[in-house]
């Protein structure tokens, strides 16, 4: 399960919640997570949420519970994936940025205590040449890092990623039109996937 705090400070309006408060009820959410998915008679009290005396059914099939990736690139959701996640879920960064995100997220990860490593996992938008045909505005992306270009530069940024220990890529196809959405699935499945495969 993905998670992180959030950053559209009107979203947070609309619900009526604190913005400054979206650190702190984000770490009590994925405390409860954790406790209801692990324990079929819950007793756990965080700052705003009491729970006891309940039976929390059907238990996940998945044990001990579905994983968490994290996501976020500040100090605070690196620490929040050490401290209560299984993962992080990195978004739009090219490989750099990804190499230092991951190297800090594993120093908090030892520096919590936690045996093995985290899961690594990235979101990014794919525009590939000759395919792409932009659905909404593209000064929407603002700027984040994108796979772009032929299939064989995505390719091999992609190998980039596995060189780093990405162990799984969200390709966001939603910035093209539907029929650029269908032709950039069907590239992927039969020009992406299968070198990466290998």
């Amino acid at each position: 399960m993905g998670a992180a705090i959030g950053w559209l400070e009107g979203e947070f309006e609309t619900l009526g919640v604190p913005f400054r408060e979206r650190a702190s009820r984000s770490d009590e959410a994925l405390e409860l997570m954790r406790a209801l998915w692990t324990q079929a008679h819950p007793k756990i009290q965080t700052k705003r949420h009491r729970v006891q005396d309940v039976v929390f059914s059907p238990m996940p099939l998945q044990k001990p519970r579905p994983p968490l990736y994290i996501g976020g690139s500040s100090e605070g959701a690196f620490r929040r994936i050490a401290r209560l996640g299984d993962g992080w879920h990195a978004s739009s960064m090219n490989h750099e940025a990804f190499r230092q995100g991951a190297e800090t997220v594993r120093r908090f990860w030892k520096d919590a205590g936690r045996e093995g490593a985290p899961f690594l996992s990235l979101r990014i938008p794919i525009l590939i040449d000759g395919v792409h045909r932009p659905a909404v505005d593209m000064g929407l992306i603002r700027g984040r890092h994108t796979l772009s270009g032929s299939v064989k530069q995505i390719v091999d940024e992609l190998r980039g990623f596995q060189a780093l220990d990405c162990g799984h890529v969200a390709l966001e196809v939603s910035y093209s039109t539907f029929p650029a959405i269908l032709e950039t699935i069907d590239l992927l499945a039969d020009k992406v996937q299968p070198p990466l495969a290998d």
